[in-house]
């Protein structure tokens, strides 16, 4: 149905299986720590879809799925217009949908282990 929502839950090992409708959906897969990641996809009813998603820890900006001083150096490069190979989505701590300092400064309170709450 149009506009409908279905909440579908993950095995442990993040397998799944649902028989939805067929149609035109906007698959949408959340976790704690990780930024959403959207997938528009198309269900029939005669073939299965199979999905795979891989989600980085929000800081991961190497995708190296560590977020440690390297993530911090890239992250400084890049507000230094240097040309640096990273995945801006991690590293929009603050969820404003802009990647500058005020997330530099909470990738920094993330590192030092500093209690920050991330979406």
């Amino acid at each position: 149905a149009a506009g409908a929502v279905y909440n579908i839950a993950l095995n442990e090992d993040g397998s799944f299986a649902s028989a939805l409708p067929s149609g035109n959906y906007t698959v949408t897969v959340k976790k704690k720590g990780y930024p959403a990641m959207i997938q528009e996809i198309t269900v029939r009813q005669d073939s299965p879809l199979s999905l795979s998603f891989e989600l980085y820890q929000y800081g991961d900006s190497n995708n190296d799925s560590k977020v440690n001083m390297k993530d911090f150096v890239l992250f400084q490069r890049s507000l230094n217009n240097w040309d640096v190979d990273i995945d801006l989505t991690v590293l929009d701590l603050n969820c404003d949908g802009k990647v500058n300092m005020k997330d530099f400064v909470l990738l920094q309170r993330l590192l030092n282990n500093w209690d920050i709450v991330l979406d």
